[in-house]
């Protein structure tokens, strides 16, 4: 069970009347009253021959932001079994990294030769998990498996670095989309180098806050369409963005024109907002905002805010 945002959330096996097991997620505000999430199941099983194709079981969650980690056992259409690696942004929408096993055959000790399963998931350092494992030397849906309890180190791949956005990084080397990191964000935008993502009035992005980025300056970089705002809306008023640090205003500012802009929050005001948790979850508020197909600006019916290009602990 995770606990995130004033929530818990629950990881659970399911099995289908054909025998096939799979994952899903169901979230509380209060540990009684419970919502089973409408994307299960989380993730599916796997494609014909994978190692997971007959079903998914036994979820190991962990949750060091912005990321949710979950290894899980991976039953194959023969009966063995082995693990599985998946990663998230937001604990219920899961991409597998793993499409093969991921602890290999060869580095495993003969009692798990047909059976490595029932995981316990555990940061060490950042990027290195400890692992523990049952499992055994039968093929087959038993307890009775002749089996012991294993230890492993694995090293997960880079994620996008958790402590900065920005929009011409190479997303291309990593699991997820902008959107994903960057929540309430659109697709990006522009040419190679000058790319950007168009947001709402309320959008949300979490970073870690390691020793290296600490005493640091938050910068915002992005442009404000200020103007154009008030022509869609027909009606002259200033655009005021703020910047929220785990709920706390930090900084904000009023638009009255057309504007590129850089916002710096510096690490004495995002300091006292992060007290003493390792992460930051931003949250940037926009109190005005325009639909373009609402006012004859083309067929586009996002809601707009404003665009964004990076957003990132920098030197002062």
């Amino acid at each position: 069970m995770i606990e995130k945002d004033g929530y818990l959330y629950l990881y659970y096996l399911g099995q289908d009347e054909m025998g096939t097991q799979r994952l899903g997620v169901a979230r509380s505000p209060d540990g009684i009253s419970w919502q089973r999430s409408p994307a299960n199941p989380i993730p599916d099983v796997g494609a014909y021959d994978a190692f997971d194709e007959n079903g998914l079981g036994e979820p190991s969650v962990a949750y060091v932001p912005p990321y949710f980690y979950m290894i899980y056992t991976g039953r194959s259409r023969t009966e063995t079994r082995n693990l599985g690696y998946a990663v998230s942004t937001d604990g219920t929408h899961w991409k597998k990294i793993s499409f093969h096993r991921l602890l290999p055959a060869h580095q495993l000790p003969p009692w798990t030769s047909q059976v490595v399963c029932d995981s316990t998931l555990l940061e060490e350092t950042p990027g290195k998990w400890r692992v523990w494992f049952g499992g055994g030397d039968k093929p087959e849906p038993t307890q009775n498996l002749n089996g012991q309890i294993g230890l492993a180190t694995v090293d997960f791949p880079q994620l996008p670095d958790p402590g900065g956005f920005d929009a011409n990084s190479d997303w291309a080397k990593t699991p997820f989309s902008p959107t994903d990191i960057f929540r309430r964000s659109f697709p990006l935008e522009g040419d190679a180098n000058r790319r950007f993502s168009w947001i709402g009035p309320q959008s949300r992005l979490t970073l870690a806050v390691g020793p290296d980025k600490r005493n640091r300056t938050l910068t915002v970089k992005g442009w404000m369409p200020a103007t154009m705002i008030s022509n869609a809306l027909k009606f002259d008023r200033k655009t005021r963005l703020s910047v929220l640090v785990n709920g706390k205003e930090v900084a904000a500012r009023e638009f009255e024109t057309d504007e590129a802009f850089t916002l710096q929050v510096p690490w004495s005001a995002v300091s006292a907002a992060l007290g003493s948790a390792r992460f930051a979850d931003i949250e940037l508020c926009a109190s005005r905002s325009f639909v373009p197909a609402e006012s004859g600006l083309g067929d586009d019916k996002r809601r707009l805010a404003l665009t964004i290009q990076s957003i990132k602990f920098q030197e002062s």
